[in-house]
């Protein structure tokens, strides 16, 4: 017997790290302040034994040609927005391969950051265009947060210390980027990522000189979550001692803690300006979408100047500017606007109505010796071929991904996790509706009030 729920929001999970708090945070809201339940996991594991059906599915970005083989669309109503940040940190290239035309059969509602988010996709002539700021910015917004654990044994460890995010992902080769983005090569995509690599393998230089010149200060190194750390002892080979390569917690509690942020063109500075840190930007070669990051000052394309400042002007100079019109970016770095609400009013105006959503139980497919021995190889060989980029043309660009990499975007979400950081969002806003967490499978639950 198919049990009937009224109304489900699915929210599936790639980057466990960047994803999972946002999301736990929206789906208690959503529960606790709606008529919508909950249906959260690992995105891999959210099908796996089940098909959700006449469900709201938030997704964080799938191509359209994905969405033929794997047609969730078909049966649910699909709301994008890109999980990744505001899409006007993107290239016009990366953009327009990602939202095609196409993408409007799909996707039911559009959600984007800010005004700037809007001025990359003009070409699409969206009828609704939902302005709702980024998710994330929200969880920053009380005096008291969940990252209050985390900070407490940072600063405890580190006190006061400069932080440097990684923003460099090495999971895909500059033939697959080539291949995969070949249509839009007018927008000199490919030379945009080489001088995002070279401005990468510049902070790392700046990073060192800064840890020379100042032996006493401690500097916090956070990889990216697609990098390994093989790959960073290898760029810091022989780095002094005050250097620390860290990759333990979120991002978040990492910049709350700091006393300065020093980035090459990294993303997370949205939650640095939420926070109004002292934020310097070092970005050498020029890229196509720095314009966001010159919003804050000081400003730098040479790594002297920047070492120079950083050496003998950083504490005489106590404003570190950033611009109003960072807004335009995130609407809700305006404190008086909460994505959490935005969010919700939709829900309550679009889906009023009884969807009549169902998870549904898949039917059972038992694999026997035979294929499961031709799946493995097929996996292996196909792990093969993206490593040495081999037939390009053969392999679907969704699986240039290889399974190690993937199992470090995801592995596992355990439902004791799920209530401890329940329990102190309850606590933060002062909240005492009951939630219900019933696990569905591996790392899927539904959450109910």
């Amino acid at each position: 017997m198919v049990k009937k729920i009224r109304n489900i929001l699915v929210l599936p999970i790639e980057i466990k790290v960047r994803e999972f708090l946002p999301k736990l945070f929206l789906a208690y809201h959503v529960v606790a302040n709606s008529k919508f339940n909950v249906y959260i996991g690992g995105q891999r594991f959210i099908t796996r034994k089940y098909r959700p059906k006449s469900c709201v599915w938030f997704d964080k970005f799938t191509y359209a040609e994905v969405r033929k083989k794997v047609p969730y669309h078909e049966e649910n109503e699909v709301v994008l927005q890109d999980e990744e940040g505001p899409i006007s940190y993107h290239n016009p290239g990366t953009v327009r391969s990602r939202y095609t035309v196409e993408q409007k059969k799909f996707v039911k509602h559009f959600i984007f950051s800010g005004p700037r988010d809007i001025e990359k996709i003009r070409y699409l002539k969206l009828k609704e265009k939902k302005i709702f700021g980024l998710l994330k910015l929200d969880l920053l917004k009380k005096k008291n947060t969940i990252y209050d654990n985390e900070v407490k044994i940072i600063k405890k460890k580190y006190k006061n210390f400069l932080f440097i995010p990684g923003h460099s992902s090495k999971y895909r080769s500059t033939k697959q980027t080539e291949f995969v983005f070949k249509n839009v090569k007018k927008n000199n995509l490919v030379t945009d990522i080489n001088n995002v690599n070279g401005n990468y393998a510049e902070l790392v230089k700046l990073c060192i000189e800064i840890a020379k010149s100042n032996p006493g200060l401690t500097i916090v190194f956070r990889r990216h979550p697609n990098e390994t750390n093989e790959n960073l002892k290898k760029l810091f080979k022989n780095k002094p001692k005050n250097i620390k390569l860290i990759y333990k917690f979120t991002v978040t509690p990492w910049i709350i803690a700091c006393d300065y942020y020093l980035h090459a063109g990294c993303q997370t500075s949205l939650e640095g300006i939420a926070l109004k840190k002292k934020i310097i930007t070092f970005i050498p070669n020029k890229i196509n979408t720095e314009d966001n990051f010159k919003l804050t000052k000081p400003f730098f394309r040479d790594g002297i100047k920047c070492l120079d400042f950083f050496n003998n002007k950083r504490k005489k100079l106590k404003n570190y500017t950033i611009q109003k019109k960072v807004k335009n970016i995130a609407v809700n770095l305006d404190n008086r606007l909460n994505y959490i609400d935005e969010f919700i009013k939709f829900l309550n105006i679009k889906y009023k109505y009884n969807m009549n959503s169902k998870i549904r139980p898949k039917k059972k497919f038992k694999k026997n010796f035979i294929i499961s021995f031709f799946m493995k190889c097929g996996s292996i060989i196909k792990s093969f071929m993206v490593k040495n980029d081999i037939y390009l043309g053969f392999i679907p660009k969704e699986y240039y991904i290889d399974k190690e990499i993937k199992e470090k975007k995801f592995k596992s979400i355990i439902i004791r996790e799920i209530k401890l950081y329940i329990k102190m969002m309850q606590k933060i806003y002062k909240d005492n509706k009951k939630i219900t967490i019933k696990k569905m499978s591996d790392s899927a639950f539904l959450l109910s009030k």
